[in-house]
């Protein structure tokens, strides 16, 4: 897993390339390493924040440390912080130049490099706005920011200037049926992977609303009217008030009734090129100047219905899912966290386009309706033409119900000369992977 980025970072110091700074990396998840690695690949040190300091990244610090030929240099720093806080942030950066001491290049740990920060596939844009702010680096600035962290409030602003939305409105589990039966759907206003979002009816609208409740820390959430249509995820670079190139991906709900009441995504599909991302750039732009995001990247989750494109939600920042790193290099050759970086550093985007793949079909592997409560004690590997798989679970893990996207076991992504040909080649992996994990 470790071996061709340490050789890259070898490499690029051989080659005598110029350290160009340190970019803080919040986030140290599984999907947040592709984005450390580019990081590092573009000749940045990442200082990695992450509350779990057994998280990936943290142990991929600390193999690189361990490798002989860095002579005790650190290309990595990881740090212990909640990078959901920024008091949690600002001060395990402060301690961990007071108190760790610990070996950087020719001195000892220090900030004065920091040229950047970057949410890598985590919704802290908040954070990192107050980070940058901080330690006067390139931000959208946190007046910006809490648009993307807080769901009402971008409604508000949205809706106010005439940009197509949900309808929405504030509730709580006191209501009567009468204030909240026009709408079906619960969503805490600042809850990440689906968490706290589902449908509800006259039966049981208040357990959803209590249950949504328990996962926002505001105490704040939304119902909002459901709106039926083809789902997108885009992911796209503004930069100079211009949505410079947007990648976009049809999201699969194929198996909304199996988990009802819970809205869970089962990946997604690579999409050809038309009018549609023209109309999807404009509305993006519209979007961002009115929340006063600019030289950005910009998560959005977007609905077509009928003539209409609704925007669901959207955040200044990377998305998680591999989305970034992988879906959109596979399907579009596209460079996309590079210029995420570069964003980040106050450079210009380049749009670097390399050959695509093909057709790109992402599928998640879910647990069967009798495992769950049990123990995993065997799991397979991923099949030789999946073009990249991980695994959320390990041998030992208690399966849980699927009651948000952090629940799913896996992912596959893979690759076909045809969108049907990648589709079913998704489906039938996962399908075998299922039947192979071994629970008791």
């Amino acid at each position: 897993m470790t071996t061709k980025p340490i050789i890259e970072w070898q490499r690029m110091r051989e080659n005598g390339k110029e350290h160009l700074g340190s970019i803080v990396c919040l986030g140290g998840s599984h999907e947040s390493l592709p984005i450390i690695q580019k990081v590092m690949e573009m000749g940045y040190r990442p200082i990695v924040l992450d509350g779990n300091e057994n998280c990936v990244a943290s142990l991929y610090a600390n193999a690189l440390r361990s490798e002989k030929s860095y002579w005790n240099k650190q290309p990595v720093v990881f740090i212990k912080a909640n990078c959901y806080n920024y008091l949690s942030c600002a001060q395990a950066l402060l301690w961990a130049v007071r108190k760790e001491r610990r070996r950087y290049d020719d001195g000892f740990f220090n900030l004065e490099d920091l040229v950047g920060v970057l949410c890598c596939a985590i919704d802290a844009p908040m954070v990192a706005a107050q980070l940058a702010e901080k330690y006067r680096l390139p931000t959208i600035g946190s007046n910006a920011a809490r648009y993307g962290v807080n769901k009402f409030y971008q409604w508000q602003r949205l809706e106010s200037n005439n940009i197509p939305v949900p309808t929405t409105r504030i509730v709580n589990p006191e209501m009567g049926w009468e204030e909240v039966s026009d709408y079906n759907l619960i969503k805490p206003v600042d809850s990440r992977g689906a968490r706290g979002v589902r449908f509800y009816d006259e039966s049981n609208y208040r357990e959803a609303f209590a249950e949504a409740l328990s996962w926002s820390k505001e105490r704040s959430v939304v119902a909002q009217k459901f709106i039926p249509g083809v789902q997108l995820s885009t992911e796209s670079i503004v930069y100079d008030g211009y949505v410079d190139m947007t990648s976009v991906v049809q999201r699969n709900y194929d198996r909304l009734h199996e988990f009802s009441p819970y809205i869970i995504e089962d990946g997604c599909d690579s999409t050809e090129p038309s009018s549609l991302n023209y109309n999807i750039n404009l509305l993006i732009e519209r979007c961002c100047r009115v929340l006063g995001w600019n030289n950005c990247t910009v998560k959005g989750d977007l609905v077509i219905d009928g003539d209409l494109l609704y925007v669901l939600e959207l955040a200044p920042r990377l998305s998680g899912g591999f989305f970034s790193s992988h879906i959109t290099p596979l399907s579009m050759g596209w460079d996309l966290v590079g210029d995420a970086v570069r964003l980040a550093t106050g450079n210009k985007p380049v749009l670097h386009f390399g050959p695509s793949r093909g057709f790109v079909s992402q599928r998640y592997i879910f647990p069967k309706s009798d495992w769950i409560g049990k123990r995993i004690v065997g799991m397979p590997e991923f099949p030789s033409d999946v073009n990249f798989g991980t695994w959320n679970v390990k041998v030992g893990d208690v399966i849980q119900r699927v009651q948000h996207h952090p629940s799913r076991l896996g992912q596959v992504i893979v690759v076909g000369e045809t969108s049907t040909e990648a589709v079913s080649k998704a489906v039938e992996i996962v399908k075998e992977l299922a039947e192979r994990i071994e629970v008791e």
